[in-house]
């Protein structure tokens, strides 16, 4: 603690006596544990002045992301398990991961996995008002606010029991923090990427283990018309569905109501009415509703993104992974296809069906070197200052900051 408060407390405070930063928010830690008898904290905040991103150029302020190194993510294989405290509520609590082989090993592969993707630069093909809008949209959440921090770009796996069967998802990349109609725009190396997910993957588990086959869709043919409001297709309400069907699986005893997130308002159903009618039309599985196998799923989807993202790692390619789908350059859209099937066979023993999300560039402003296809593919302006425009933009500067500092390690 003495080196910590001369080498960083020292030069903290020294920043925001001389004007270059200011503190946006106390920390604080509480070691008298409050009414739940646990201790707790908050992390003290603070931002850049003005003065201070003064001494950059503006080039310079647009590559920063590129040059602030990676995010050490400390511990790689962790282990969160909620406990109780004296009032009864439940709390996430993280625990000391165990000594065995088996976490050696995947400590080891997540290296790998890190080093491989701190091999490449991957951003967002926007304007960078775009991106700044962005990020004032994330960090202006009030149930969630964060920064667009594009040098989080780490793995780690976080499993939530001691035995580790359950849980071990990837988390701590960057691109997981954003919203979803984000992701087309989601670039490599400057190039577009695309996105394949798994469909209807831990259904496909449940039947998988039952030796039973699966309906040709496991959400829409749920509810029955007579359930339904004249006029709604079940395809309109397939998304409720299919949350409702997660929270039954997650949950270790019969819920009583619909989990947040979860409007059935408009449909003239209960959440008893839509609970019972997954049941019933999903009779094989049955036995696994309320019965919280669906972290015990979760462990199965990490262990198959695992074998996945290694595939790629290895053979030096960016692979960006958000759960049960993954993110890599538009070329590699049919060998991602085949490596996904052939890991959930791998693992599972049954086929699997997968669908793609294909990448674009940012649409609501598109650059001026583009302008539009015709029967030959895009049509590329000729104006020098249109590309002069496009090659001093956030994403370019940064893509060739990151390979300045790339080229420099490897010399």
């Amino acid at each position: 603690m003495r080196s910590y408060d001369i080498h960083v407390g020292r030069a903290y405070r020294g920043l925001i006596e001389l004007g270059y930063l200011k503190q946006t928010r106390d920390g604080y830690y509480d070691r008298s544990g409050g009414k739940n008898g646990k201790a707790s904290s908050r992390i003290t905040r603070y931002s850049a002045t003005d003065k201070l991103v003064g001494l950059f150029t503006e080039d310079e302020q647009l590559a920063f992301p590129a040059v602030i190194p990676a995010k050490h993510v400390g511990e790689l294989v962790r282990v969160q398990v909620k406990m109780k405290n004296p009032d009864g509520t439940k709390v996430k609590t993280t625990v000391p991961t165990p000594v065995t082989g088996d976490v050696e090993l995947m400590r080891w592969r997540l290296e790998r996995i890190n080093r491989g993707l701190s091999h490449h630069w991957y951003d967002l093909d926007m304007p960078d008002a775009d991106i700044a809008a962005l990020q004032d949209r994330l960090s202006d959440d009030v149930v969630n606010s964060r920064q667009l921090a594009l040098h989080h770009r780490s793995l780690y796996r976080v499993f939530n029991d001691e035995d580790l069967t359950t849980g071990g998802r990837f988390y701590g990349g960057w691109w997981q923090g954003i919203p979803k109609e984000y992701r087309p725009y989601l670039c490599v190396n400057g190039k577009r990427m695309v996105e394949v997910d798994y469909s209807t993957m831990h259904p496909t588990i449940l039947y998988a283990w039952v030796g039973e086959e699966m309906p040709e869709d496991s959400y829409s043919g749920v509810l029955p018309s007579g359930l339904l409001p004249d006029g709604v297709d079940p395809s309109e309400v397939r998304g409720s569905v299919k949350a409702a069907f997660n929270a039954m699986l997650n949950a270790e005893r019969v819920l009583k109501g619909p989990p947040a997130g979860i409007n059935l308002r408009g449909l003239e159903l209960t959440w008893n009415q839509l609970s019972n009618a997954i049941i019933e039309f999903h009779k094989p599985i049955s036995e696994h509703f309320y019965s919280g196998v669906g972290l015990k799923l979760q462990r199965i989807d990490s262990d198959i993104a695992e074998a996945v993202i290694l595939d790629f790692i290895d053979s030096g390619d960016v692979i960006l992974p958000i759960h049960d789908s993954f993110l890599v350059h538009h070329g590699w859209e049919g060998r991602l296809r085949e490596k996904m099937a052939e890991a959930f066979g791998s693992l599972v023993g049954s086929l699997a069906q997968v669908k793609g999300t294909p990448g674009k560039q940012w649409e609501e402003k598109e650059p001026k070197w583009h302008q539009g296809n015709d029967e030959f593919g895009p049509i590329i302006s000729t104006d020098i200052r249109d590309h002069s425009e496009w090659m001093n933009s956030g994403p370019e500067r940064r893509l060739e900051a990151h390979r300045a500092i790339r080229q420099t390690k490897q010399s």
